[in-house]
């Protein structure tokens, strides 16, 4: 079990850099798609050539035939079998490049999605953070509406101190959240995330075994957590 360290201020920044860098490494995916879709046409482009001199070679042969001259008809017939072996390879080399163009056009595909679905748990992430400081804003504000009415009710007058209190930022959560891994230390894949409120019970809040490198599943489930804590606190009440 490891307290849970608090999300930056803003994750913004980091996730956008992180999006910037997914977009540059599709463009390459691309470019190298466009690299061998280059490569695919320059094979086929030999192998039409090489057929139509195929075709010229056998022509020019049996005209040779025809008019007597065997010699001519050899050297055609020669010429001819050479470019038949170039047009297998070329074909060969054409039909490898393809099939390397339709996979890694697959590749671009799949990572286009994984992009586009990265963009979109960034955005639910920036949303996600706002809610975050909201919540808190709304709980510094009940704490101070709170602490006045004890006041005017001849309650404790130090309730004056928590009504000039500044509202706390959203980097600092009144709720404090704990990690258990399980399986630690050899495995720490599954994350379970909870607090202690009251002492000595234990709310579970969210648990996942996601593997983000970028933590953006979790700082999202730790900001979810607090909206999600506060908002039953406050209906219990």
């Amino acid at each position: 079990m490891v307290p849970v360290e608090d999300p930056p201020l803003s994750p913004r920044p980091d996730l956008d850099a992180a999006y910037e860098r997914q977009l540059e490494m599709l463009t390459r995916v691309r470019r190298a798609v466009a690299d061998v879709a280059t490569s695919r046409k320059r094979l086929e482009l030999q192998a039409t050539q090489l057929e139509q001199q195929i075709s010229k070679l056998g022509e020019q042969s049996r005209r040779a035939m025809e008019t007597g001259h065997a010699q001519l008809a050899g050297e055609a017939e020669a010429r001819r079998s050479a470019a038949e072996e170039q047009l297998t390879d070329v074909q060969r080399k054409y039909a490898g490049t393809r099939a390397e163009e339709e996979r890694m056009t697959v590749a671009s595909q799949r990572l286009q999605a994984k992009v586009d679905a990265f963009r979109t748990r960034k955005e639910a992430l920036k949303a996600a953070s706002t809610a975050a400081a909201a919540a808190a804003e709304a709980a510094w504000a009940e704490a101070v509406i709170e602490a006045a009415s004890a006041d005017t009710g001849g309650g404790d007058p130090t309730g004056d101190s928590t009504a000039n209190a500044d509202p706390p930022g959203p980097a600092q959560p009144s709720l404090q959240l704990s990690e258990l891994r399980a399986g630690a230390p050899e495995s720490a894949g599954t994350r379970i995330l909870f607090t202690v409120e009251p002492a000595g019970t234990a709310v579970l809040l969210a648990a996942g075994a996601e593997s983000d490198w970028l933590r953006a599943w979790y700082t999202e489930a730790i900001a979810n957590c607090r909206i999600r804590y506060q908002r039953e606190q406050g209906s219990t009440r």
